[in-house]
């Protein structure tokens, strides 16, 4: 009987049941993965999609202020809203560490399908 499965799990792990890559079996994890995927996969990255990904690397070397954060949240607002449009970004936090040698963005969105809804967040570090 073959197993039902949607995208590839991300970060890349090798299948414990003999595929070459693990791959997600429900929703929730696909869209975890496909959000993770594209806020790290800078633009111009994707083959035959150059305009795929978000510009977060743009920002690692930039000041951290009342600007740039501003910048961050229209970057990752706006490719979101491009390329998985069924998740709802519910809030978006940036937080710079007091040495500031990094911010940590914290996304709670919720996913609105016609079948189903769930929520969920995820943490970069940059």
């Amino acid at each position: 009987m073959a197993v039902k499965t949607i995208n590839i799990d991300f970060p890349f792990q090798k299948s414990p049941i003999g595929n070459f890559l693990k791959l997600n079996r429900t929703s929730q994890r696909a869209i975890k993965s496909d959000l993770i995927h594209l806020l790290l996969t800078k633009k111009g990255d994707r083959l035959y999609n150059n305009e795929f990904g978000s510009g977060l690397y743009s920002f690692l070397f930039e000041q951290i202020d009342e600007k740039t954060t501003s910048d961050i949240k229209l970057e990752l607002n706006t490719s979101i809203a491009k390329y998985i449009p069924n998740l709802t970004i519910d809030e978006l936090i940036i937080t710079a560490n007091e040495d500031g040698n990094h911010v940590k963005i914290n996304i709670d969105y919720t996913v609105i399908e016609s079948s189903f809804e769930q929520s969920d967040n995820i943490e970069i570090i940059l």
